[in-house]
């Protein structure tokens, strides 16, 4: 993928986080990523609305777009066992217009993929990339597949997005696996895309709306 390609679909990024005011300011702290599939929806990991986990709840989760725009994260529904979350808007945010499409064609791992999300809650990172490995992900827990990125995710790269080379929504950053004496994480697990197919498909459901 292409830095081109990656800043073509930056804005369809938004960081998750909860506003905090003080009587001097208001201010936002990020937790970790989302990316809108619709200007209403967001599709990001379920542990980021785990206040043990993350210090957040759902209670208080705000969505902060490319633009800084913010919005209440809405109804959020959840699958623990796959480290899903879906967030339905109360509103269409403006600058969503831009979203990323779920692909709909099995992953061999003969593509690279692109990490697209916000490192320690700092500006969009678009320069790691990463591919699957299969041998490890044989390993892995059931429904889920394994990373490797030549880049570094930390705790708030947390559903960043794993994008294929026609910008399509492959997977997301859902657990860092620590790979030497340093704690430098550069492998992860992210839900397999057939389950985040079926994850989406269920969650619009008429009894989740």
């Amino acid at each position: 993928m292409s830095y081109d390609i990656s800043k073509q679909y930056s804005d369809a990024i938004c960081q998750i986080g909860e506003r905090r005011k003080s009587w001097l300011r208001s201010e936002f702290l990020p937790v970790g990523s989302g990316v809108f599939i619709s200007p209403k929806i967001i599709i990001t990991v379920a542990h980021l609305f785990d206040k043990q986990s993350s210090g957040l709840d759902q209670k208080s989760a705000v969505i902060q777009t490319s633009n800084g725009s913010l919005s209440t994260a809405g109804k959020i529904t959840i699958d623990h066992e796959l480290d899903l979350a879906m967030c339905t808007l109360p509103k269409k945010m403006g600058i969503s217009k831009l979203r990323l499409p779920l692909s709909q064609t099995y992953y061999d791992g003969s593509e690279r993929l692109q990490i697209i999300g916000h490192y320690n809650g700092a500006s969009l990172n678009r320069g790691a990339s990463c591919v699957a490995d299969d041998l490890i992900a044989k390993e892995a827990k059931r429904g889920f597949k394994t990373f490797i990125t030549d880049g570094r995710i930390g705790p708030s790269s947390s559903g960043s997005s794993v994008v294929n080379d026609r910008g399509e929504l492959v997977s997301l950053v859902s657990k860092g696996i620590p790979d030497n004496y340093y704690g430098r994480v550069s492998t992860f697990m992210g839900v397999g895309m057939d389950k985040l197919v079926d994850f989406v498909q269920r969650s619009l459901q008429p009894e989740h709306s």
